[in-house]
């Protein structure tokens, strides 16, 4: 982000949305760097443990599923 006069910060993210593991979270920023936007938990149809990791890439947004150790899947049950 960049204010009057050239000075700048930093927006923190990623955004989680609920309480998410660090492995997560690490896993998500070194696949999707600074594409990377929120992460949300929530539970499969099984109970299982899944992450919504939000993704910005040239303006839209998609959304990924991580499972609790942090990797990207899309057969959810």
């Amino acid at each position: 982000w960049y204010m009057m006069r050239g000075e700048s910060f930093k927006a923190s993210l990623p955004v989680l949305n609920t309480y998410v593991p660090d492995v997560v979270i690490t896993n998500a920023i070194n696949t999707y760097g600074n594409n990377l936007y929120s992460i949300t938990r929530r539970l499969s149809n099984g109970n299982d443990e899944v992450y919504h990791v939000t993704v910005i890439k040239n303006g839209v947004s998609e959304i990924a599923l991580m499972n609790n150790q942090g990797v990207v899947f899309t057969d959810v049950k």
